[in-house]
């Protein structure tokens, strides 16, 4: 995320973030931001879905 946004250069607009989530996905960190035409992007990094064996565990 920091070489992303360091590419952009400023030139996206963030509008919210960076946010780190570890307590919930270690390494998990997002941000928005907007392009030129005004479109909100979410650019995220290290988010990892559930495994199939967390899947199969039950709560």
């Amino acid at each position: 995320m920091d070489a992303f946004l360091a590419g952009a250069d400023g030139e996206l607009p963030i509008s919210l973030g960076p946010l780190g989530f570890d307590e919930y996905i270690p390494g998990w960190r997002t941000v928005w931001v907007t392009d030129p035409d005004g479109v909100v992007i979410e650019v995220s990094q290290g988010y990892t879905d559930q495994s199939p064996e967390e899947l199969g565990r039950p709560a």
